[in-house]
């Protein structure tokens, strides 16, 4: 479920259609994401779509709480 949730949230996202890429990240972060990027995407998205507090809620996931990426 979580990988097709992200290549349909990759899909989305590459042709613009953010509100049904973030869903799909969405279902993603629900049964766990393959990674923390998916964060970042969430961030971006939300970003993209002028939704400030969410794209900083992600970007403080994707980062942690130091702000710091374990990469």
């Amino acid at each position: 479920k979580t990988a097709i949730a992200e290549d349909l949230g990759y899909i989305f996202r590459d042709e613009n259609r953010n509100q049904e890429a973030i869903e799909a990240f969405l279902i993603s972060e629900s049964t766990t994401p393959s990674s923390e990027y998916i964060y970042d995407e969430l961030a971006q998205l939300y970003k993209a779509i002028g939704d400030k507090e969410k794209q900083v809620e992600y970007e403080q996931k994707f980062f942690g709480e130091d702000g710091s990426n374990s990469n």
